[in-house]
């Protein structure tokens, strides 16, 4: 081997790390028209906004409000004077996700030579393709963003209504968010959850009328897991819904995500009671469990009442012996 493989060799191992990385998230936040999911988003304390859809933020007193790009290169630019300049934001939100893809087809038509996508590069889905291939190389902007200044993404998007062609079962409607499949398919493998908000209906039908009428109850709620009349993900562990106010904006959602490390934390004080190999054993699931709140939890109140089952034969043990020693005495 080299000096210099030895060397490069050498220097990867230097910048090893262990254990769980804490970073901000990147989330999806899609749904219903004037739900409130910009206002949502932009309650994170010093968001920054883009407006890629004009006039989405105009009536919220957002922290930090970017102008509207006209392009997919003043996008990046964006990006790029966050990523690099000073600046206290610490969320950017994406305002709207199906805007910012009008944008890029734009772009892929113009450089394609294109009158539309399907046209662009030659035809054949080549079009498509450098699409998908210019969305994967933007995320990676953004979590190179996230990275270096440690912020929130969030990227906000309409939703619309497509009917789900089940292998096994009757195909069915649900909501996704208004944007191509492919490029959908990008934002939702690279997002750590996406979320879908709406508001609550309520059906007056009782056990004596059948026939009810469908009335909005006023509340709006977010839908943190998959349901068969929605898509949503998240590997956080948020509660499923989530009753989305005024008041507490943000804040369910930002409690979630700062659980993990408070659990892993409440963890380690529990394991300087626990036996050597328990304790290698907890480490290690936590690892694999990474910045689930709700698993962790789950996993914290294990590990209490095993080392409770644990600490009782011992405390019997002990209550015997005094017994013994006190019967002995008298």
């Amino acid at each position: 081997m080299s000096a210099n493989a030895t060397q490069v060799k050498r220097s990867f191992l230097s910048r090893a790390t262990s254990g769980v990385v804490d970073k901000p998230p990147i989330i999806m936040v899609y749904g219903v028209p004037g739900v409130g999911k910009t206002t949502l988003a932009a309650s994170i304390p010093r968001s920054a906004v883009m407006p890629v859809e004009a006039g989405g933020s105009d009536e919220i007193a957002v922290h930090l409000r970017l102008p509207v790009p006209g392009s997919w290169a003043e996008v990046l630019e964006q990006v790029r004077e966050l990523t690099e300049e000073p600046h206290d934001c610490s969320a950017l939100v994406i305002d709207t996700a199906d805007a910012l893809e009008a944008l890029l087809i734009k772009h892929i038509c113009i450089s394609g030579k294109g009158k539309t996508i399907n046209q662009a590069y030659g035809g054949y889905g080549a079009g498509v393709n450098a699409a998908i291939d210019e969305l994967r190389e933007f995320m990676g902007r953004l979590e190179r963003l996230r990275d270096t200044r440690r912020m929130t993404i969030v990227l906000i998007a309409h939703s619309m209504v497509k009917t789900f062609h089940s292998p096994d079962s009757p195909d069915y409607d649900r909501y996704i968010p208004k944007m191509n499949e492919k490029p959908w398919g990008v934002l939702f493998e690279t997002c750590g959850a996406v979320l879908f908000a709406h508001y609550e209906f309520a059906n007056t039908a009782t056990d004596t009328e059948d026939k009810g009428k469908v009335i909005a109850t006023g509340k709006r709620f977010l839908r943190t897991n998959q349901g068969g009349a929605w898509e949503a993900k998240n590997r956080f562990g948020f509660s499923d819904p989530i009753e989305l106010t005024v008041e507490a904006g943000w804040k369910p959602i930002a409690d979630t995500l700062a659980a993990p490390k408070r659990i892993r934390a409440e963890i380690e004080a529990e394991l300087r009671n626990a036996p050597p190999d328990l304790a290698t054993t907890v480490r290690g699931w936590i690892v694999q469990t990474g910045s689930n709140a709700r698993i962790l939890q789950e996993g914290l109140d294990r590990l209490r009442d095993r080392l409770a089952a644990m600490a009782k034969p011992q405390e019997q043990t002990t209550t015997t012996e005094e017994s013994a020693a006190t019967s002995a005495a008298a």
